[in-house]
């Protein structure tokens, strides 16, 4: 079973998670409106969703528990 989330997006942005720390932990350019990542490979803890599009950036928190 495997913990899929979708998080709506925009064609052309980078998106990238980051943990608490800053550090990327995910990074990908999505081709769709929305996008699905298995969850089951982040260890628990609070994350944010990062969506660069030009000069548009909006951030997202979300935290993983297992």
């Amino acid at each position: 079973h495997r913990d899929l989330h979708s998080f709506p997006t925009r064609r052309s942005s980078d998106l990238k998670i980051v943990d608490m720390l800053g550090h990327p932990v995910y990074q990908m350019v999505p081709d769709d409106k929305t996008c699905k990542i298995a969850l089951d490979q982040f260890v628990n803890g609070v994350y944010f969703l990062v969506e660069e599009n030009g000069n548009n950036k909006t951030i997202e928190k979300f935290s993983v528990k297992k």
